[in-house]
């Protein structure tokens, strides 16, 4: 079937009237090498998940993660108190969430500058589910192991974003202005 300008679907190998050198239809898009997608496009065309998707999978790292965080709990409340147990049990769950947001979530390698940028991610975790754990206990008068998973539950929304700014974003190189000549060598 004909669509437009040459396209053939369902059966036709047309694409764009275009074939490669061993005669064989082109793929229907590729993208020049070297090319990044445009504007809003990029997250999801080079990590190959959409929002959605991505979103899903840090609720998954987030289950591990809550697993390694409540064990962690567990294992010191009683010894330590309930809100030094939770900073403890968040700072050992944190390098847990850093590899499995780098490989599973966001899909970029692990870098040293964003492992010393994700304790802001998890800083905002931290205050936003301690805050919410000494509401839910001092004020409501909930259990302190039911506190801890529902702070986690609170804090997990502004999580996501600041985690997804901090993995995803990439170092600006400063270009120079069309009046100044390009430097040479190493700039730093």
């Amino acid at each position: 079937m004909l669509l437009h300008q040459g396209v053939r679907r369902r059966g036709g190998d047309v694409r764009g009237g275009r074939r490669a050198a061993d005669g064989r239809a082109a793929p229907a898009f590729r993208r020049p090498a070297g090319r990044r997608p445009r504007g809003g496009q990029r997250g999801s065309a080079v990590r190959g998940l959409s929002g959605s998707g991505r979103f899903a999978r840090f609720v998954v790292v987030g289950g591990v993660n809550t697993v390694v965080h409540y064990s962690v709990y567990l294992a010191t409340w009683l010894v330590v108190g309930y809100l030094v147990a939770h900073v403890l049990a968040t700072v050992v769950a944190m390098s847990v969430s850093y590899l499995l947001n780098c490989r599973y979530t966001f899909r970029v390698q692990p870098q040293l500058r964003t492992f010393l940028l994700y304790p802001a991610s998890n800083g905002v975790n931290l205050a936003l589910s301690a805050a919410s754990m000494w509401v839910l206990v001092e004020v409501v008068g909930v259990h302190p192991l039911l506190a801890t998973v529902l702070g986690g539950l609170i804090a997990t929304p502004a999580t996501y974003v600041v985690s997804r700014l901090i993995l995803t974003s990439r170092t600006r190189v400063p270009r120079p202005r069309p009046d100044e000549s390009l430097p040479i060598g190493r700039t730093w």
